[in-house]
């Protein structure tokens, strides 16, 4: 389901383990793809002071 607004996700800060994962292709039109796309546009509002943020990093 895509969520219009996005979803606010918390910020994982090294040395957590998800961020030495190695990421997965994807498809950029599937709904879920969409909905964190959403949510990461969300998360990096609500931090002002974030320059930019890679989808790793949220949980």
């Amino acid at each position: 389901m895509i969520r219009p607004g996005g979803t606010v996700r918390e910020v994982l800060g090294a040395p957590h383990p998800l961020l030495t994962a190695v990421a997965e292709p994807v498809d950029p039109t599937a709904p879920e793809v969409v909905a964190a796309a959403a949510d990461l546009l969300a998360t990096l509002r609500r931090a002002p002071s974030t320059t930019g943020l890679a989808a790793p990093r949220s949980a």
